[in-house]
């Protein structure tokens, strides 16, 4: 949310984003952009509130502690009333995430 608030402050100026993937910056957009983006949060944030079960996605080459931020998590959202499941993957994509759709929200 910070991006979106300093972008919307800043708005004079051309904003880029880096693609890892692509390993190429390419143009962020305007602050109308800015504000579809921002809009578009709010909206992931709300259905993320609203979904009683939450996938978390933990990548096999993750970062150290990594455990501790996991136990966190689950905290977290068990303290919510939420039920979560863990998923460990090497790549993660939209078609092995896809192979459950009970799930409403991965984090």
């Amino acid at each position: 949310l910070s991006l979106s608030n300093f972008m919307l402050v800043h708005n004079t100026v051309d904003w880029f984003r880096y693609d890892p993937v692509g390993r190429s910056w390419k143009e962020y957009g305007s602050v109308s952009t800015a504000t579809r983006t921002l809009k578009r949060r709010y909206f992931l944030v709300e259905k993320a509130k609203d979904a009683s079960i939450v996938g978390i996605v933990v990548g096999t080459l993750s970062i150290a502690g990594y455990l501790d931020a996991l136990k966190a998590l689950r905290g977290i959202i068990a303290r919510a009333g939420k039920k979560s499941y863990t998923f460990v993957m090497g790549r993660i994509t939209p078609e092995k995430l896809a192979n459950f759709p009970e799930v409403e929200v991965f984090v």
